[in-house]
């Protein structure tokens, strides 16, 4: 299970399980980008972050008016 004090970065070669927390930087031109992001179920490897719709993999950003922004939602215990 996740949590906010074990944060990866995160890597393409490694299976994720549900509500695993990763950390997801961007750069280009010497900026840097850094995303959160979870696994809504079971991440199998070489599944990488994205806002595309339709994902069913990972939850934490949504993109709204061409901007990503936080989104971050999950089921009480």
């Amino acid at each position: 299970m996740g949590s906010i004090f074990d944060i990866l970065t995160w890597d393409p070669s490694i299976t994720y399980s549900k509500n695993d927390i990763v950390k997801w930087e961007l750069g280009s031109a010497g900026k840097t980008a850094r995303r959160y992001w979870y696994a809504l179920s079971s991440v199998p490897v070489n599944v990488e972050p994205s806002t595309t719709s339709g994902q069913s993999y990972w939850g934490g950003m949504k993109s709204s008016n061409g901007r990503d922004r936080p989104h971050f939602l999950w089921t009480p215990s």
